[in-house]
């Protein structure tokens, strides 16, 4: 992979730029520099919070799922959306939630009956 900027030191990565004109050429240590000095996360940082997020996601859908099962509700949705976030890290997109953390548990509970 190359790393760019241009004279307004815009950042780039070789896969995005088609046209390398008027763009300097920096090694990834002048280019995470560029970014850490902008405040800029690098891709590094930025796989590692979204794994984190989905991993957070991930454990409070495993909790909502045996919840369901023990309520006796169908659970496919849930586990259609758990795999969903297993597999975000192949697009890097986080699924949108079926439910609220939550939700679900307070309207299994509703008045003490399953929905």
């Amino acid at each position: 992979m190359k790393y760019f900027k241009n004279k307004q030191n815009e950042l780039f990565v070789d896969p995005i730029v088609e046209n390398h004109v008027g763009l300097e050429e920096l090694t990834k240590e002048e280019f995470d520099a560029q970014l850490a000095e902008n405040n800029i996360p690098t891709a590094e940082q930025v796989q590692a919070e979204f794994r984190a997020t989905r991993n957070t996601l991930l454990s409070e859908v495993d909790i909502e799922i045996n919840i369901a099962v023990d309520a006796g509700l169908d659970v496919a949705e849930l586990r259609a959306y758990r795999q969903a976030l297993r597999d975000s890290t192949q697009l890097w997109v986080m699924p949108e939630p079926i439910v609220d953390a939550g939700n679900l548990q307070s309207a299994i509970w509703n008045e003490g009956r399953p929905l």
